[in-house]
């Protein structure tokens, strides 16, 4: 617990800080009219701790993913069906190719390589 003299000064430090132009003295009388009005040295009343309540938690229902499957377009014939798969993977051949030649780190070509061979695996299966 600071003595009452240490409230003062220290008070007076922050005056100062306030009002550069004020004389040290000067602060130090005004601080000393603070502490004599209650201003300072009054013991602050420190409220109830608040609970922290637990996060809800969302469900978040999962999507499944697209189908691939030949006969999964539905109303179209055999070879409608392979025809669709097959620009619908050249597309996607072409938007991981632009993305390999944009890459700019080694490791994240080698990651798009290896997208690349599994869609021409895929690819190759169908012709």
């Amino acid at each position: 617990m600071p003595s009452v003299l240490t409230k003062i000064r220290k008070r007076a430090i922050e005056i100062r800080k306030k009002h550069p132009g004020k004389k040290y003295q000067t602060a130090l009388k005004e601080a000393g009219r603070e502490y004599r009005t209650g201003k300072i040295g009054k013991v602050k009343k420190v409220g109830k701790a608040k609970k922290v309540g637990k996060a809800k938690s969302t469900y978040v229902p999962v999507k499944a993913e697209h189908c691939r499957r030949i006969g999964a377009v539905p109303g179209q014939s055999l070879s409608q069906s392979i025809s669709t798969v097959k620009k619908q993977l050249k597309a996607e051949l072409g938007w991981q190719l632009l993305n390999r030649d944009q890459a700019r780190t080694k490791t994240a070509k080698r990651a798009y390589n290896e997208k690349i061979a599994d869609i021409r695996r895929k690819l190759n299966a169908l012709s």
